[in-house]
């Protein structure tokens, strides 16, 4: 990196204690560089520090793996050692540090160690006298250890800090990475201003979530805090969803949202940069950001004691952002804002920028933030660990993360993903009844705003029939339901359980496959109308999507509110009005494109539609059924012929190893098999000798002639001695090119000489006489004319026929060799031998 000495001079000079400047520290500059230093600081001392490099193995994932033993059942868990800066005996009044940015600059090890050691240069002055930070680099330094609040001034790629050294203390106490926990168990405490300090959730185009809000907050309260309860919420919430909350006891603020600028209109992240607004709550020090499908079962207030950002793990080198701690900042804000469009976030949501932007976060315990999930891959003991831990009393986890449906878009009997073949991973009755629990302990009034809408009822009722008609072995599909809420009804459709219709559905599902009888809820549309069809699956609140159903026959978009949890994809809730759902024009928009998440899910929703919710404009069920199985079956068909073109289209060029392209053309005939079209081994040695080169031509010819009787492994033999011997030969033909005779001089002193007419072609050579680019009539040899041939031809013996034969013969020629036709077969065939070839009549002494 070049240093804009322009820069530093500028902020070198605007410093108010300039002139008492006695001392600077210079970290990584070489030796011009420090010149300048002392040429632009005349009066000062310059200490030229010296900090080893971090070795090798040291990498950010071992700084930040994803996974530690948080329980010390094993060992304790330690994070990797790197060299410390020796701290000289003079103070230093300005630490002066230059640092790379280069490729990954975010996560660089090299990089985040010439920061954390310029700090504790700083954190190690003792006494009043301030200490100044000057750091030159054209990237941002860490944002949460140098934070902006403290940053004095900046120009260019110069950043100027005046940090505050006893915060600077604690932050160098914590681990260099998440490869130890920032706070061990039973490390509690008070903090010092509680007044400054709150828990913020945000709510933005889900007003679903309210009830989740109304009882994390309760769960807050009986858990023993009294910290302040902040909720943002945009103008998509009600004002009556909004006095509910209030009621709760959230501090409820209006925000305006932040679009995502790389997401799509309508998807499903198009708002989740609205979380951004906490660091503009500057009313508070600290912050404990929860998701509204939080439930706190432990005080959570001595995270008020760790800085920004501290989170738990989520997969990788990554945190989870569904609790953190955060410091309200403005200027925070502001760096969050300037970089939108410069980040790629990794699941496209907040929580991918944000671990761009704070890659310096420290690891709290995973009990603080227990996902409700048990792994596909984990053993029956893993999983009874985690219900023991979700029905221990008193609680051992601090809180719990709902995943999949929520509690209160399932009935209290039992937890509802149980009834969705993908969702059992996100199944617990014992999590499920901690959250019940909580519920019954809040006002009637609170409880009014989780009653069950009667199209989540109908979903609720789906699903149970599904699984019924899969017959699921953990028979919660035959648990009565007594929930009181059933019979409670918040809109004006109460009477859907007895309006249904029972039908064929043709396509099934993940739970039952075939024409398994279930049944379509029916409604009018007088009375459903265009009213969003609302779906709040997976943990975070969002936006309204378009989806539209396919096929030639389907015709208008339907709106529906879709969420996304982690490992799983869009879902709707079920019942629209009966016969066909007809929406006014303008509700009519744009189709949002398949994310690439929860395939199997889209899928289901969409067989969903278009045959229990009767969306399509067909006259019958068996026109339905023939409008989508000509579509499947031209889908399927696209793609056979798809895999067609591509051996057809195959060509083999001489520029490329003919093997390499040969395993190219097996792996396209392995493509091939894959959609159903057995292709037999025969077929793909005919299609290999087919397309082989023009410069193979000969090959070829002689492969045909075997191949009836040729397998695949034996083809790719030949091929490869072929090319061997073709790139020998290469070679024996470029040495030879090297070396031309031409005539000697005139007027030599020296006596006769054999070659004294020839001459090696050197530096002090004439011009070479051009080779005759022609073959040789007699020999077949290349070089030559037969005038000029030294083998005169002469007639073959029987014997020497009867060699050539039995030499073709080991090669699969040929049989029988006659004498006419025994000269023009070797010359066609000696290439594929991988000795140089001769005349016929010398082959005894070959031999």
């Amino acid at each position: 990196m070049v240093v804009n000495w322009d820069d530093v001079s500028v902020v070198v000079n605007g410093l108010a204690e300039n002139k008492k400047i006695q001392t600077t520290g210079l970290l990584n500059f070489d030796e011009v560089e420090i010149r300048q230093w002392r040429k632009m600081v005349p009066k000062a001392n310059h200490i030229v520090l010296h900090l080893d490099h971090v070795e090798q193995n040291v990498t950010w994932e071992s700084l930040y793996p994803e996974w530690i033993n948080e329980e010390q059942l094993y060992a304790t868990p330690s994070c990797p050692s790197i060299p410390k800066l020796d701290v000289p005996r003079k103070p230093i009044d300005l630490i002066v540090v230059k640092l790379p940015c280069n490729g990954n600059w975010t996560r660089d090890v090299p990089r985040l160690h010439l920061q954390l050691s310029a700090a504790s240069l700083a954190a190690s002055a003792k006494g009043t006298r301030p200490v100044h930070l000057l750091l030159i680099t054209r990237c941002f330094p860490l944002p949460n250890l140098f934070t902006c609040r403290e940053l004095v001034a900046r120009k260019g790629s110069v950043w100027l800090y005046k940090p505050n050294l006893n915060v600077l203390r604690q932050k160098l106490q914590l681990p260099i990475g998440s490869c130890e926990l920032a706070l061990p168990f039973g490390s509690k405490g008070e903090s010092g201003k509680p007044e400054r300090e709150a828990y913020a959730t945000v709510l933005h185009s889900a007003y679903v979530y309210v009830c989740g809000a109304i009882a994390a907050a309760q769960s807050i309260r009986m858990a023993g805090s009294t910290r302040d309860l902040v909720i943002l919420v945009d103008n998509t919430i009600s004002e009556y969803h909004m006095s509910g909350l209030a009621a709760a006891g959230w501090q409820v603020r209006t925000i305006e949202r932040i679009r995502n600028p790389k997401a799509e209109k309508d998807a499903y992240n198009e708002w989740n940069y609205s979380k951004f607004r906490l660091w503009q709550l500057t009313d508070y020090d600290k912050i404990i950001f929860i998701d509204a499908d939080l439930l706190i079962l432990r005080n959570l207030d001595f995270l008020f004691r760790v800085p920004e950002i501290s989170a738990t793990g989520n997969n990788g080198t990554l945190f989870n952002s569904g609790v953190m701690v955060i410091e309200p900042s403005n200027c925070t804000f502001n760096l969050l804002m300037d970089h939108i469009n410069e980040f790629e976030s990794y699941n496209g949501g907040d929580q991918g920028y944000l671990n761009e932007i704070f890659t310096w976060w420290h690891r709290i315990p995973k009990h603080m933030n227990f996902l409700k999930h048990f792994w596909i891959g984990d053993e029956a003991e893993v999983k009874q660990r985690k219900t023991d831990l979700f029905a221990a009393e008193p609680p051992v986890l601090y809180a719990i993360h709902y995943l999949g449906y929520k509690p209160w878009l399932c009935y209290r009997d039992y937890d509802c993903n149980w009834n969705v073949d993908i969702l059992q991973e996100f199944a617990s009755d014992a999590a499920h009844g901690k959250w019940w629990r909580v519920h019954d302990s809040m006002e009637a009034e609170l409880q009014e705003l989780c009653l069950l809408k009667s199209k989540q009822k109908a979903q609720l009722e789906w699903d149970r029939r599904q699984a019924a008609a899969a017959k699921y072995t953990d028979g919660h599909w035959q648990i009565e339901i007594r929930d009181q809420r059933q019979k409670r009804c918040k809109d004006r459709l109460c009477d859907w359980k007895g309006q249904t219709t029972p039908i064929n559905f043709p396509f099934g599902s993940s739970a039952a496959v075939g024409s398994t009888p279930i049944t379509t809820f029916v409604g009018s549309s007088a009375t459903m109308g265009s009213a969003p069809v609302t779906s709040v699956i997976g943990p975070t609140a969002a936006t309204t999507t378009m989806v539209t159903p396919f096929g030639p026959n389907m015709a208008s978009a339907i709106p529906v509110i879709p969420s996304l949890g982690p490992n799983t994809g869009v879902f709707t809730s079920a019942p629209v009005g009966h016969p066909t759902v007809m929406l006014p024009a303008n509700s009519v928009k744009e189709l949002v494109k398949f994310t690439g998440v929860g395939f199997k899910i889209w899928q289901q929703r969409m067989l969903f539609w278009l045959t229990t919710l009767n969306l399509a404009r067909a006259a019958s069920a068996k026109e339905l059924w023939t409008t989508l199985s000509n579509k499947y079956q031209a889908e399927d068909a696209g793609a056979k012929k798809f895999v067609v073109g591509k051996v057809f289209d195959f060509r083999m060029v001489d520029s490329k190893p003919v093997v390499s392209q040969a395993e190219e053309l097996i792996l396209i005939f392995n493509e091939c098999t894959d959609e159903g079209m057995g292709v037999s081994e025969a077929f793909q040695v005919a299609a290999i000798i087919h397309v082989l080169p023009p410069a193979w031509d000969e090959f070829r010819s002689y492969l045909k002639l075997k191949q009836k009787e040729m397998t695949l492994e034996q083809l790719l033999v030949r091929l490869r001695i072929r090319e061997e011997g073709l790139t020998r030969e290469k070679k024996v033909v470029v040495a030879k090119a090297n070396v031309v005779e031409h005539p000697s001089k005139e007027g030599s002193s020296k006596g006769p000489k054999p070659n004294k007419d020839k001459k090696k072609l050197g530096p002090k050579g004439g011009v070479a006489k051009p080779k005759f680019a022609g073959k040789c009539y007699n020999c077949g040899i290349t070089g030559h004319r037969s005038s000029e041939c030294r083998k005169k031809p002469q007639k073959k013996k029987q014997k020497k026929e009867e060699a050539l034969c039995l030499e073709l013969d080991a090669m699969d020629l040929c049989a029988v060799v006659t004498e006419d036709k025994a000269r023009s077969l070797w010359g066609r065939y000696r290439n594929l031998r991988s000795v140089p070839s001769v005349p016929a009549e010398d082959s005894d002494s070959q031999k």
